[in-house]
C-alpha cells in the first residue's frame, strides 16, 4: 500500500475517532484509533489546517469536527407543502423555510422554484452541500427516475430530473417520501439494527417504508412498500380509496358529507362519516396485516395527516393484529408528525457527508438529526 493511502486511512481513522465521541482530547486519540503518537500529531495538524476540526484551546487540549465542515440539506416535497432544511456538522439548524407546493408549475418551473428555494437556506454557508429529497413517488434506486407520483405529476418528467442533477451534478439524493419518514422514526426512537420497522403514511396519498437489518428496504426498482394499488377485497376499492386523503375526500363528495379536510371529514359523527371511517378501518387492517405478514415488523409507525383522526382505529387495529397473528409487534403512531420527513432527509444528507470524508457512518445513530429535529420542535413545533 503506497504512503499516500496510509496517510488517508490514517486521517479517516482519526476523523472518525473524533466524529464517534463528539468530543475528545487529542491525547485519547492514540488509544481510540492505535496509531502513533507521532501520526496523530501529524494527522490532527492536517485536519485543523483544512478546517476540518477544531480546538477548544483547553488543556489538555480537546478536538471536535468543525460546523463548519459541511451544510447536510434536506428538502421534503409534499403535493401540497414543502420544507427546506439546512443544518450544520453539529447538527445545529442554519435555514429554514416552508413554502405551499406550486402544484400548477411545469416540471421546469418546479424544479427552478426548489433550487431557489435551496438556495435561500443554504446562503452564505461554508463546506460542501449534500442535498436529500423526499418525493411523493416511486424513485428508481438507479436512475433516480420518478414515477408513480399521482399527486404531484411534475416530478415524473425527465426535464424536472435534468434540471436539478444540473444544478447538484454530484450531492443531490432523492428518495421516495415514505422511505425517508420511516427513516426519520427510525433514527429518533433509536431503534437498534435488529429492528425491523415499518411506517404507513396516511397523508394526500398513501405510502410505506420499510427497515430491515438496519438498512431501508428499496428492492429492485423502488417499489418496496408502494401498497395504495392493492385491492381492498373484491369490490373496485383500492388500499388508497379507503386510506388517502384523496381517496376520503372523492367518497365524502360522492356521499355529499360536507366541506372539510380529509381529516375532520374522518372525525365526523353522521351515518356517511361513520362509514368513511369504516372503510379507512379496514384498509389500515388490510396495509397493517401485510406488515406484520410480509416483514415480521417489530415495529408498525402510522402517520400522516390522518394518523390523528384515526388513532382508535390504529389502536383497535393493533389488538386485531395481536389475535389473528400471535404477533407482538408494537403499533404506534407517529414521534414526529410532518417532521419524521425531514428528519431522514437529513439522515441520509448527514450520512454522505460524513462518507465524503472517508467516515462511515449509520444513518440509524445520527446524534446530528436528533439535535436539529429537537431545534425544529422548537422553532416550529410537531
Amino acid at each position: 500500500m503506497e504512503n499516500r493511502d496510509i496517510r488517508s486511512l490514517n486521517r479517516a481513522r482519526v476523523l472518525a475517532a473524533i466524529v464517534a465521541q463528539g468530543r475528545i482530547a487529542r491525547s485519547q486519540l492514540v488509544a481510540a484509533t492505535g496509531l502513533s503518537k507521532a501520526s496523530i500529531s501529524r494527522v490532527t495538524r492536517e485536519l485543523l489546517d483544512d478546517g476540518l476540526v477544531v480546538s477548544d484551546g483547553s488543556q489538555p487540549e480537546t478536538l471536535r469536527v468543525h460546523a463548519d465542515a459541511f451544510a447536510a440539506c434536506g428538502v421534503d416535497l409534499g403535493a401540497t407543502s414543502a420544507r427546506f432544511v439546512v443544518i450544520n456538522a453539529h447538527g445545529e439548524v442554519v435555514g429554514f423555510t416552508a413554502q405551499p407546493t406550486p402544484r400548477d408549475a411545469d416540471p421546469a418551473g418546479l424544479a427552478a422554484w426548489i433550487v431557489a428555494n435551496v438556495a435561500e437556506v443554504t446562503s452564505g454557508r461554508p463546506g460542501p452541500r449534500f442535498i436529500t429529497m423526499g418525493v411523493p413517488g416511486v424513485v428508481d434506486p438507479h436512475t433516480s427516475m420518478i414515477t408513480e407520483a399521482p399527486n404531484l405529476p411534475a416530478v415524473e418528467s425527465g426535464v424536472f430530473l435534468d434540471a436539478l442533477e444540473a444544478e447538484w451534478p454530484e450531492h443531490l439524493r432523492l428518495d421516495n417520501d415514505a422511505n425517508l419518514a420511516v427513516l426519520g422514526e427510525h433514527v429518533w426512537n433509536g431503534f437498534g439494527p435488529d429492528s425491523t420497522t415499518v411506517m404507513l403514511t396516511l397523508s394526500t396519498g398513501i405510502g410505506a417504508g420499510v427497515i430491515l437489518g438496519g438498512e431501508l428496504l428499496r428492492g429492485r426498482d423502488g417499489r418496496v412498500g408502494e401498497l395504495r394499488m392493492i385491492p381492498l377485497g373484491v369490490g373496485p376499492d383500492r388500499i388508497e380509496d379507503v386510506l388517502s386523503g384523496a381517496g376520503v375526500a372523492a367518497f365524502a363528495r360522492s356521499r355529499s358529507l360536507g366541506p372539510g379536510t380529509p381529516a375532520d371529514l374522518l372525525r365526523g359523527t353522521s351515518d356517511g362519516h361513520r362509514e368513511l371511517r369504516r372503510r379507512a378501518h379496514a384498509g389500515l387492517e388490510l396495509a397493517a396485516s401485510i406488515a406484520v405478514v410480509a416483514y415480521e415488523a417489530s415495529t408498525l409507525i402510522v402517520g400522516g395527516a390522518l394518523s390523528e383522526p384515526l388513532a382508535d382505529e390504529i389502536d383497535a387495529v393493533a389488538e386485531t393484529i395481536r389475535r389473528r397473528f400471535g404477533a407482538d409487534t408494537r403499533v404506534m403512531v407517529t414521534s414526529l408528525g410532518d417532521l419524521a420527513f425531514v428528519a431522514g432527509t437529513l439522515a441520509l444528507s448527514v450520512d454522505r457527508a460524513f462518507a465524503s470524508l472517508g467516515v462511515a457512518r449509520s444513518t440509524l445513530a445520527t446524534a446530528e438529526v436528533t439535535t436539529a429535529i429537537g431545534q425544529l420542535r422548537t422553532m416550529i413545533g410537531p
